[in-house]
């Protein structure tokens, strides 16, 4: 519903001009529809505006909006401002994990993800589930079956840890019967 969004944001942002919340979501609503140059320069009004701890969450839209039109070192700036920002929350490393696996910087992946499981805050199973594919990726399955246990014991609905734990579970059978 973004273009719905964007209309409602619209209307308030005439009554309350500088209300980072309301700019962030009119923002995100003009990258979710492609509008990147508007949705950069309402980003950088965001975070004159948002309060020092809100920092994190803007400047992972910026990494996110950045990820969607192809510009990846960018985004893998933004998101290690997020990181640098809050380190204690899981999130902004899941998404810088994220953009490095998907460069194949398999090893740099593993790292942030490894510090993401160690977190407090955010989605410590998608971070269990991550370094568990990339340890995948680099072969090392038994690795990557305790990374998805653990997933499924955060998260036992995780559908995705489940499918891929099986995956890995016949790769070892395999394996030993070779």
């Amino acid at each position: 519903m973004a273009c719905c969004a964007l209309e409602l944001a619209k209307h308030s942002l005439a009554v309350h001009p500088k209300d980072w919340a309301i700019l962030f979501h009119y923002g995100s609503c003009l990258h979710a529809m492609a509008r990147y140059p508007e949705s950069l320069k309402i980003l950088h009004q965001v975070a004159r505006f948002c309060p020092p701890q809100a920092l994190p969450l803007v400047y992972s839209e910026f990494g996110h909006l950045h990820r969607k039109r192809g510009a990846f070192r960018s985004a893998e700036r933004w998101y290690r401002r997020a990181v640098d920002h809050s380190p204690s929350d899981a999130t902004y490393k899941i998404f810088l994990g994220a953009i490095l696996a998907n460069a194949g910087r398999l090893q740099e992946a593993e790292a942030v993800y490894l510090r993401a499981t160690r977190c407090k805050k955010g989605c410590i199973a998608e971070a269990h589930l991550n370094l568990g594919l990339v340890f995948r990726a680099q072969g090392r399955y038994t690795d990557a079956c305790k990374c998805f246990q653990r997933a499924l014991q955060l998260d036992p609905k995780c559908r995705t840890a489940l499918t891929v734990l099986s995956d890995v579970e016949k790769v070892l059978e395999l394996v030993d019967e070779m």
